[in-house]
């Protein structure tokens, strides 16, 4: 019988990594977004994905993929190293990949990974190295990433390699394969956020994307700081950059090598919070966590080539303080879509029900943008699929 636990990404994060600089204060929005509704956000479905017999559905590291005929949902178990592959259309699970490199076992060895084709997936693991395999398993190249420079921000970047909370958390662009770095200490308003590495050379580099400037002038309680995440459109080869303490989104053109901002803001979220350890003093979890669940902030965005759309997600504040969120059935930030076209003007957006989505497990489908339900099930992992109307919908998400 597989162990189901309930465990928040942030959890490991936040037991690690604190601050405690500055005074708390509200910081406002300086420049508000115009919120007229066109659309609106409705349930269509129910997605449930059969899981191997002993992997829990709180996955961390997931990833859609769709080209031509093939149409897959990709999901890697942490305790065992083995990526499992299952049909979108049926649910099932229709193939497992374990890394053939002579290892006894691969326990906690890979933390994150990119299915680029069958020939070409990388496994990411914290040294931080990436192991290339095909489909098989078998062990094509291993790139260890590292870098002599003498700029300490810059050798920071190379501490490891984080497994964003969107899908794919990576790209490969002609022959460089686009990384995201664990950013820890420092001047992270200087750091940049992605390791780039030649697939063919095995050299590496930063991108030119950073912080956005706001971090370096505020202390949002250092969560704020590691869980940035990203969305691909690789039809316009664009990588899109969401960061929870920025209603910006940072777009990196990567044909022109063009680092440029759009607003995508919720109509929820009109500051943020400043982190002060001693207003959480007396939380049950930790300081920095209680921070987090009861501060506004955003999750990830979400590019959906199938109707041309953004969707990021806004994670909207506990009211109640001093609650255990280790606890199972603990609860969840509520969850707010917000949808944006493709040059993202904002067409709408819509709360969802608390304490039944999933933060940071959601793909986008032909069916439509997928949130993985908050079950305690060992047999399935269990997402609700949400399309956009048209506003004369008067459909709510209330209704079943």
């Amino acid at each position: 019988m597989k162990h189901i636990h309930f465990s928040l990404l942030v959890i490991v994060i936040v037991s690690v990594f604190a601050s405690c600089n500055s005074a708390n204060k509200k910081i406002e929005i300086q420049t508000k977004q115009t919120f007229n509704d066109s659309i609106t956000v409705i349930k269509s479905g129910i997605a449930r994905f059969e899981l191997d017999s002993i992997t829990s559905p709180h996955i961390q590291a997931l990833q859609s993929y769709n080209n031509g005929d093939d149409s897959f949902l990709i999901y890697l178990n942490e305790e065992t190293g083995a990526l499992y592959i299952n049909d979108i259309v049926t649910k099932k699970v229709i193939k497992s990949i374990n890394v053939m490199d002579g290892a006894e076992h691969h326990n906690k060895t890979y933390q994150g990974f990119y299915y680029h084709n069958k020939d070409s997936i990388f496994m990411y693991s914290f040294k931080p190295k990436v192991t290339l395999i095909n489909e098989m398993g078998e062990v094509k190249q291993e790139y260890i990433l590292t870098s002599n420079s003498s700029d300490k921000n810059e050798r920071q970047s190379y501490l490891g390699i984080w497994s964003s909370t969107t899908t794919p958390s990576s790209h490969l662009y002609s022959d460089t394969l686009y990384i995201n770095s664990v950013i820890v200490g420092g001047n992270r308003a200087n750091r940049k956020v992605q390791i780039l590495l030649n697939v063919n050379t095995g050299q590496t580099r930063l991108s030119n994307t950073l912080f956005p400037e706001q971090y370096e002038k505020y202390n949002f309680g250092d969560i704020n700081y590691d869980i940035y995440s990203n969305c691909v459109n690789s039809s316009k080869n664009m990588l899109v950059y969401s960061f929870p303490g920025y209603e910006k989104v940072i777009i990196n053109q990567l044909n022109g090598n063009k680092v440029y901002e759009k607003s995508a803001q919720s109509k929820y979220i009109s500051y943020f919070t400043e982190y002060n350890k001693s207003d959480y003093s007396d939380a049950i979890s930790s300081p920095t966590l209680e921070y987090f669940m009861t501060s506004p902030l955003y999750g990830g965005v979400y590019y959906d080539k199938f109707r041309d759309l953004y969707y990021r997600l806004a994670l909207l504040p506990i009211e109640q303080r001093n609650l255990n969120y280790e606890e199972k059935d603990s609860p969840l930030k509520q969850i707010s879509v917000i949808v944006f076209d493709k040059d993202f003007n904002y067409l709408g957006e819509q709360k969802l029900e608390p304490n039944k989505y999933l933060m940071f497990s959601a793909f986008v489908s032909e069916d439509g943008f997928n949130i993985q339900n908050r079950n305690n099930s060992d047999e399935t992992f269990d997402f609700t699929t949400f399309i956009v109307k048209p506003k004369q919908d008067k459909k709510t998400l209330a209704k079943k």
